[in-house]
């Protein structure tokens, strides 16, 4: 399920269904002018449920692992560097559960829908699409209807708008990412 979010003047109190009765809260509210410079207009903030202190705040579980919606738009090699700095990686993508909650997360990110960078990545040498976790590239989710993916060059992976995945020049392009990382329990 995929919900869009438009900013508002006002606090926003959402709850978000995920899947498997799951359910997120989220509030989004317009930022100060100094988080404004550093992260961009608007954020979303979390409303944990019981002592769940696996992941740093702003950083949502999924799973064994915690995802981050980075607010800067960035190039490909820019946003990897940038998830590393985290002690973590751009987000690999597995299954359509899992898919459908990182789009429900980018949804109530109180962003503008529009591409995120992946950890997908064609490699010419092997000939084929590698993830940066080194996971096997089984799932898959293409916008088949526009041809992709072309492998044009140096590509890297993006999810669109429409939730289907898009290869871009790494280089060329300027996208929010998302990162991922191990969940640790204190």
């Amino acid at each position: 399920m995929t919900i869009t979010m438009k900013p508002v003047m006002a606090l926003t109190k959402e709850t978000v269904e995920l899947g498997a009765g799951t359910k997120m809260a989220f509030t989004c509210r317009k930022r100060t002018k100094k988080e404004t410079v550093e992260m961009g207009a608007w954020a979303v903030y979390v409303q944990k449920e019981g002592n769940n202190k696996a992941c740093n705040i702003g950083w949502h579980l999924f799973g064994s692992l915690c995802y981050y919606i980075e607010t800067k738009k960035r190039k490909w090699t820019s946003a990897r560097d940038n998830c590393e700095i985290m002690g973590a990686r751009l987000a690999t993508i597995r299954n359509q559960t899992q898919e459908g909650f990182l789009e429900t997360l980018i949804s109530a990110s109180c962003l503008p829908v529009m591409e995120h960078w992946f950890g997908g990545r064609y490699s010419k040498p092997l000939g084929q699409w590698t993830w940066v976790s080194g996971e096997p590239f089984e799932y898959r989710n293409w916008d088949k209807a526009i041809g992709e993916p072309d492998r044009n060059l140096n590509c890297c992976m993006v999810k669109a708008s429409n939730g289907l995945w898009r290869d871009r020049l790494c280089g060329d392009f300027f996208h929010y990412s998302v990162c991922e990382k191990l969940a640790v329990y204190h």
